[in-house]
This record gives C-alpha cells, sequence and structure tokens, in this order.
C-alpha cells in the first residue's frame, strides 16, 4: 500500500505540477464529470489542512508519527493469531501512516489527488494512504465493537470482592 500510494503521488506530481508553490493544479482529469475529479493539490498541514500555517508543524507531524508508529508497533506485537482482522487494520493505519511520512519528510507537504464533489460542495483533496488510513481505523472499529474478544472476557469475569 505504500508503494501504490507513493506511485501514485509521483505520477500525480509529474503530470500535474504545480508551479511557485500553489495549491492548484495546472489541470486536471474529470473522470465523472460533476462528481469525481484527479487533481494536484499539496497540504502542507494534517486533515482539512488544520496547522497549515503552524511555524512547527513539521517537526509536530514527524513527531507525532513517529510516536504513531511505536504504538502501532507495540500493539500489533500483543495481537492473538485469532486477531487477523485487527492485525490488518493497524497494517493499513500503519501503511497510510508511514505513506503520508515520506511526504512531510521529502517534501514538507502531502500529495493530495482524489477530489470527489458535487453541486459545487468539495469534500477535501485526499489520497492512497488516506484511504488506507480510513479503511484501518473502519476495519479496527468493526473489531472493536463486534469481534474483540479480550472485552468479552474482561465483561464476563466476577468483579473483585
Amino acid at each position: 500500500m505504500v508503494l501504490l500510494d507513493q506511485l501514485t503521488k509521483v505520477w500525480i506530481r509529474t503530470e500535474f505540477p504545480i508551479s511557485g508553490g500553489g495549491i492548484v493544479a495546472l489541470r486536471k482529469i474529470s473522470v465523472i464529470d460533476g462528481f469525481f475529479d484527479i487533481v494536484h493539490i499539496e497540504n502542507r498541514g494534517a486533515a482539512w489542512g488544520l496547522l497549515a500555517s503552524s511555524e512547527h508543524r513539521q517537526i509536530f507531524f514527524v513527531v507525532v508519527t513517529l510516536i504513531a508508529f511505536v504504538m502501532i508497533a507495540n500493539y500489533y506485537r500483543s495481537l492473538r493469531a485469532s486477531e487477523r482482522l485487527l492485525a490488518f487494520a493497524l497494517c493499513f493505519i500503519f501503511a497510510g501512516a508511514a505513506g503520508n511520512f515520506i511526504d512531510r519528510v521529502l517534501y514538507a507537504q502531502v500529495t493530495d489527488f482524489l477530489d470527489f464533489h458535487l453541486q459545487g460542495r468539495h469534500w477535501p483533496a485526499f489520497n492512497v494512504a488516506d484511504i488506507c488510513i480510513v479503511v484501518g481505523v473502519g476495519l479496527f472499529t468493526v473489531h472493536s465493537l463486534f469481534l474483540d474478544e479480550r472485552t468479552s472476557e474482561q465483561a464476563n469475569e466476577a468483579p473483585p470482592s
């Protein structure tokens, strides 16, 4: 997933160059007219451009991502063999974080290019790494709500006397 993310971003940066550090693509491809375009947007912030103007954003994003990597890896190591869905969830989240982390380290911004819109209203553009994170969080949520054996075991334990 990290490789797919990086290959798509290389393609976007090559085929849709941005001059002068702007945030709008010089050209776009309308995949589904009035609904979905491929564009080139450089996001210096987090989701929806949060923290884009902060002078310490780069350090913040690197530190937070490294902490997330350690936490995900530690949680992954604690998984049981039966927790395959949770393993996939953590791998997707890790891959998405890694894809955007690579952009932040190499370019101090993240390349977004999938642009969905309807009747003039746009969802913020995103990329393959963002999709991985959303899928991973979705799988994590499904596991936590419906499949988490640890929670069931704790609920069945008698309270201490």
